[in-house]
């Protein structure tokens, strides 16, 4: 009837909008000047470079070999995403060397995930890094 539908509708409304308020209002972590070889140093490090335009200084230090595995790949991350990130790198620095971790997520393969809070009123963003031979490279953009 109508009425169940209404009712549903509504049950389910409260719901989402409970979850997005818990969701959005989680606490996030104020991450200050981290170890050199922590995570948090390797996507700090990589925000500045791609914030100064040094794109080729950025898939040098923090690009993963199994990522930036060619002269093709490279090209098309200069091209298409570092710019797209150089638009938001400057909201994920919070200062010098601090970043503002909203959530982090161990991966299958090693890695992690962890989601930066960029711009207030926004969606975190995903960083997707792995530890290889005791460093930690960025996996995506």
């Amino acid at each position: 009837s109508q009425v169940t539908r209404r009712l549903f509708v509504l049950i389910l409304s409260v719901g989402l909008i409970g979850t997005f308020a818990m969701t959005a209002g989680a606490a996030t972590k104020k991450i200050s000047k981290p170890a050199k070889d922590s995570v948090y140093a390797a996507i700090i490090g990589g925000l500045k470079l791609v914030d100064a335009g040094k794109y080729d200084k950025r898939i040098n230090t923090y690009c993963h070999k199994d990522t930036c595995h060619n002269s093709n790949v490279k090209k098309a991350y200069k091209k298409y995403n570092l710019p797209a990130l150089s638009k938001v790198s400057s909201h994920c620095l919070k200062g010098a060397d601090t970043i503002h971790v909203h959530k982090e997520k161990d991966k299958a393969d090693g890695g992690k995930k962890i989601f930066i809070k960029c711009k207030d009123g926004g969606m975190p963003r995903p960083f997707h890094l792995l530890k290889d031979g005791g460093k930690w490279y960025w996996t995506n953009v």
